[in-house]
């Protein structure tokens, strides 16, 4: 009895670090630049920021700050979530194993972010 219980206990703190909706995570820039259309590329200040995969909004949510995602929302186009992956993608966004991508382009020029994140608790 005691081993069944001990195998409950562990395997339900192994699903719980897995990433899934509505979950949090804290990111920071490792990359952060503009390409303009002359070919000229920009390095711009490296910030950190915050995002919910919000399962209600079917979206990727960044909360009110001083930054460029502040109070965006991204609809999600796919989400996977298991013991083997985590995957979200959205028009300008891909967020697979703890890896922030964000590509698009405007007015001529592409913006690129690239960052790492990690899950938290609290949004």
């Amino acid at each position: 009895m005691k081993p069944l219980l001990l195998t409950l206990i562990l395997s339900s703190l192994t699903a719980s670090a897995f990433a899934g909706w509505d979950d949090v995570y804290d990111c920071e820039e490792i990359l952060n630049q503009v390409t303009w259309p002359n070919a000229e590329i920009q390095n711009w200040t490296l910030s950190k920021f915050t995002f919910k995969s919000d399962k209600a909004r079917n979206a990727i949510v960044f909360p009110e700050y001083d930054g460029y995602f502040s109070g965006k929302v991204h609809e999600i186009d796919e989400a996977i979530f298991n013991k083997d992956s985590e995957k979200i993608t959205s028009a300008y966004i891909y967020f697979s194993n703890e890896r922030f991508i964000y590509s698009r382009v405007w007015s001529g020029a592409a913006y690129t972010k690239v960052a790492t994140c990690d899950k938290i608790l609290n949004f």
